[in-house]
């Protein structure tokens, strides 16, 4: 049996959902997608011309479509670079009220860990301001009062 679908298959259901839904593909409104996309090629550094090159497609089509002049396709997000589609993904993800947080190195994430523990506790116990503490950075890490 085959894994693929037949063109014949794929328009006829399209016509049937459009049918049930009384929507044309072309009413749907992505301009808050549209928002992030540009918002994402910001955060990555990544501009209209560094888009062509990378989606192999004309140089001015990336900008028209993220200027509104052209329609943002599928084939436009599936075109679009790793770096932008992350960072789309983050700020999509961030929109809808996830906390996105990349991996860091198991130290790193430690210092933060305790550093926010150590944050919170002062605001909620004046009395932890006046005193220092002291974390050993280990697998096994030890919190200890100093003074």
């Amino acid at each position: 049996m085959s894994d693929s679908i037949t063109s014949k298959a794929v328009r006829s259901q399209s016509r049937r959902a459009d049918q049930r839904t009384e929507l044309r593909s072309t009413e749907v409104d992505l301009s808050e997608w549209l928002v992030l996309i540009v918002a994402a090629c910001k955060k990555a550094d990544v501009g209209p011309e560094k888009l062509a090159v990378e989606m192999e497609c004309d140089p001015s089509y990336p900008s028209r479509v993220l200027r509104g002049e052209k329609p943002l396709t599928l084939t436009f997000l599936h075109r679009l670079p790793d770096d932008v589609k992350d960072a789309f993904g983050a700020l999509y993800a961030e929109s809808r009220g996830f906390l996105v947080v990349k991996p860091v190195p198991f130290d790193v994430a430690m210092h933060s860990l305790l550093s926010g523990l150590f944050s919170v506790l002062a605001h909620r116990e004046p009395v932890i301001k006046s005193r220092m503490a002291r974390a050993e950075l280990r697998p096994n890490a030890v919190v200890e009062k100093v003074g």
